[in-house]
């Protein structure tokens, strides 16, 4: 059993220690081990065997790590108050001035700090982690601060926090390949994100060893494949970009995790102007995904729905609207442990998809205010190439010199992306909305319809007939691209924001 957790196997060594044929009476530090690999997936799970074998635990040595084991679970299951309580305990607990364990203790008491946002007190248990020098000590320093760090949103600091517990691991990788393949995975998705060298870097070579991951790091593994291949495609690099993503399929843990290879495929495919590919690829999305219970995602794989969104809004935008429905009736992701479930990236994320819906859709004032909203989050992190694409789409919808500008600040770190090709295409409406395109009749009558006047209030106050009002109307609409006299009002509003 220990030799498989060391190999983050799990799952076998779970089916090991409940194989009754091998596990006669097992001893305390067994048990331990198998409230351990609860922890791995059902923190319920965990409490509930951890209560079942209190009394005989708590006469071993294995006390302290049995409050320690409560005190995650609790966590986890958001009850702070008993998670406070064992990790009291378990300080309480320890073997003498046991140095190790008790910065384990502060490392695991951040954690649950951190899912409170609870920011200073974390950085306070971080000082506690600093006491045990020892490599697994300082590894694990290195990896807290990286989580404190992805709390405040300081991304770049957490990617070279993570760096340098990576390659403390090197030296003796075999004992650390859990937190190893974590650091790896998180590498390669900040450098997705952000151009951050040396991160891409280790997490590319990390993956192109060739060394085969354990199922039970399979999404790990994945998310890392799945973001080096974005990165190729933001440095040009199309081919590179589908061979990371074929691998990334040949991995995906289930059917959630296959549609998204798909998607990106298809998202790259119309990039390159491959229209029929990436139609192609959306319908296998749809088709891998139709069993999929997307309440019970809980992780990244949720993003599927907004990139079905995003790829149907060019040719069905009743489904686009449909997914983005979907993506709303889910509500906050559950699990304490992720960091998408604390800061604002996963609402950018729907903000931009839900914008581009609402775009194809008309509603360009609210589709405004989905992009702007995207674009406040991404230019504040940092996360610039996300941030150039919102700007473009708000460019592209108010013809504003700023936005263009600020696309091409936020894309100039990728030259070779594809979205220098989308900001060169972009066709302004605000262009085709300019004063001279309204008489000033038609301005006149805009005007009063600003104003809440009725068609026959209209025609009345200028002297003229209604059916001339009614035709003036028609070409006004047609000018803002509007159906109705309330989206005009709102369009004609936004139009005076934008150019005051």
């Amino acid at each position: 059993m220990i030799t498989l957790t060391r190999r983050v196997h799990f799952s076998e060594a779970a089916a090991l220690y409940d194989d009754e044929s091998v596990n006669s009476a097992p001893p305390a530090v067994n048990t331990m081990l198998r409230a351990y690999l609860y922890l791995k997936t059902d923190a319920a799970a965990a409490v509930r065997f951890l209560l079942k074998n209190r009394a005989h635990i708590s006469k071993t040595s294995e006390a302290s790590t049995m409050e320690l084991y409560f005190a995650i679970g609790y966590a986890r299951l958001n009850d702070f108050e008993q998670a406070d309580r064992h990790f009291d305990q378990a300080a309480d607990r320890a073997m003498g001035p046991n140095a190790a364990f008790l910065a384990r203790v502060a490392y695991e008491r951040a954690r649950r700090y951190l899912m409170e946002r609870r920011i200073e007190e974390a950085w306070t248990a971080y000082g506690e982690t600093l006491k045990d020098r020892s490599l697994r000590g300082r590894v694990h320093s290195e990896q807290l601060k990286s989580f404190i760090f992805c709390r405040e949103e300081r991304f770049d600091k957490q990617a070279a926090a993570m760096l340098k517990a990576a390659r403390l691991m090197d030296s003796r990788r075999s004992d650390f390949l859990e937190y190893w393949y974590l650091s790896v995975q998180t590498l390669a998705m900040i450098a997705r994100e952000m151009i951050l060298p040396q991160a891409r870097q280790y997490a590319e070579k990390a993956l192109d060893d060739g060394d085969p991951w354990p199922p039970d790091v399979a999404i790990n593994h994945f998310q890392a494949l799945k973001a080096i291949g974005w990165c190729k495609a933001l440095a040009g690099d199309q081919l590179s970009c589908f061979r990371y993503l074929r691998h990334a399929q040949e991995v995906a843990p289930d059917a959630a995790w296959r549609a998204m290879v798909h998607l990106d495929r298809g998202y790259f495919a119309r990039t390159i102007g491959e229209t029929q590919w990436s139609l192609n690829e959306l319908a296998q999305a749809e088709e891998i995904a139709e069993p999929v219970e997307w309440a019970n995602c809980q992780s990244e794989e949720r993003i599927a729905l907004l990139l079905f969104a995003e790829l149907f809004a060019a040719v069905d935008k009743e489904k686009a609207a449909f997914y983005i429905a979907r993506y709303n009736a889910l509500g906050k992701l559950a699990s304490p442990l992720l960091h998408f479930a604390h800061d604002n990236r996963l609402a950018a994320l729907a903000a931009y998809a839900t914008g581009v819906v609402r775009e194809a859709n008309g509603a360009l004032d609210h589709a405004h205010v989905s992009y702007k909203a995207s674009w406040d989050t991404f230019d504040r992190i940092g996360y610039e190439w996300r941030a150039g694409r919102a700007a473009t789409r708000l460019f592209s919808l108010t013809g504003s010199r700023r936005w263009k500008l600020s696309a091409q600040h936020a894309l100039e770190t990728y030259p070779r992306a594809w979205l220098w090709d989308e900001l060169k295409k972009a066709n302004p409406r605000r262009s085709r909305v300019r004063k001279n395109d309204l008489t000033p009749a038609q301005a006149t009558v805009l005007g009063m319809i600003r104003k809440g006047m009725s068609t026959h209030e209209i025609a009345h106050t200028l002297g003229r007939s209604q059916s001339t009002v009614r035709n003036h109307l028609k070409v006004i609409f047609k000018v803002y691209g509007v159906r109705s006299r309330v989206a005009l009002v709102a369009e004609a509003a936004r139009k005076e924001r934008v150019s005051s």
